[in-house]
């Protein structure tokens, strides 16, 4: 999982350290467990957590 945080904050470099984790603790929730699960994440996943733009992005990028 440090290896998607590494990412995100790639993608999004100015998130907030408590979103960040906000965002993290989503993805586990949701079942990721690993980089190959991320291609079934959908950006509904974490319009609460994040802005839908900066929702895209990280989509996008995996």
């Amino acid at each position: 999982m440090e290896n998607i945080c590494i990412k995100i904050l790639q993608i999004l470099p100015k998130l907030e350290p408590n979103t960040l984790d906000s965002l993290m603790k989503r993805l586990e929730d949701i079942g990721v467990s690993a980089e190959n699960d991320l291609k079934y994440v959908h950006e509904c996943d974490f319009t609460t957590i994040i802005r839908p733009i900066e929702a895209r992005k990280v989509i996008d990028a995996w």
